[in-house]
């Protein structure tokens, strides 16, 4: 497969997953825990490809710093979501928030030109 074709299944699965995430509470414990694992799949499955992106986007000149920025990153989406729970204490808030950006990723890649 390429690269596109993996990103493109892992933003769409995740997606899915999210915007379901309540309704698995209807399928009781053993249902919730699936969605937490599905959930936690598609989370190293990104730490997975981070590195691979990352040389493919940027080249391997800079690699090491490019990578670091990549994946400090996470410090900006820490910092947004504790802001979001200050203004608005709902986890469903946060959800959707994140299906929604994770959706704008999908549609980003499938613009993109990877081979």
């Amino acid at each position: 497969f390429s690269l596109r074709v993996v990103l493109l299944s892992l933003a769409t699965i995740f997606t899915a997953l999210i915007f379901s995430f309540e309704l698995s509470v209807l399928g009781g414990k053993p249902v919730f825990t699936v969605w937490v694992c599905l959930l936690f799949f598609c989370f190293g499955g990104c730490f997975a490809l981070f590195p691979t992106v990352t040389a493919y986007a940027f080249g391997q000149t800079h690699f090491a710093t490019n990578y670091g920025i990549l994946f400090t990153s996470q410090i900006l989406g820490a910092l947004v979501s504790a802001l979001l729970t200050l203004v608005d204490m709902s986890y469903t808030t946060l959800w959707f928030s994140s299906g929604g950006l994770t959706l704008l990723a999908a549609i980003l890649v499938y613009f993109l030109n990877i081979k």
